[in-house]
């Protein structure tokens, strides 16, 4: 899956990879990250334990409800009427994205959903929020 994700992350000016504070630590071994520029600028959050939660595009935390998503945050990744944003789910998601924006899903032998990832772009928040984000 890690490898399917980066293949499509040329696309994409921000991945979330939601429901495991630690998958930085696959995406780390699977991609890699260059471990220099990744001890520098990786940003980590200090809660019990520690783990990195963002990296350059990656952000690993779920994407915000709509119903919670703030102004600044529309600010920060959707930067330009063009910005996408790639959502990883492990499982099948709970969320209510539109259908046809689901443009990855990995299964199992038993046709289960092990991962899902969605399309988002400044369209969908305009579509699900009552925000008029100041796109550039």
């Amino acid at each position: 899956m890690i490898q399917d994700i980066d293949q499509l992350s040329a696309d994409y000016d921000f991945i979330f990879v939601e429901g495991d504070q630690l998958a930085y630590i696959h995406f780390a071994f699977y991609n890699p990250f260059p471990p220099q520029e990744f001890i520098k600028d990786a940003i980590w959050q200090k809660d019990g334990f520690e783990a990195a939660v963002e990296f350059q595009k990656y952000q690993f935390y779920n994407f915000p409800n709509w119903n919670k998503i703030t102004l600044e945050e529309v600010e920060k990744y959707f930067t330009s009427e063009n910005s996408q944003v790639l959502i990883v789910v492990p499982g099948k998601s709970n969320k209510k994205y539109d259908p046809t924006n689901l443009i990855y899903e990995q299964k199992d032998w038993r046709g289960r959903v092990l991962w899902e990832a969605w399309q988002i772009d400044s369209t969908d928040v305009l579509k699900n929020t009552n925000l008029l984000p100041v796109i550039k």
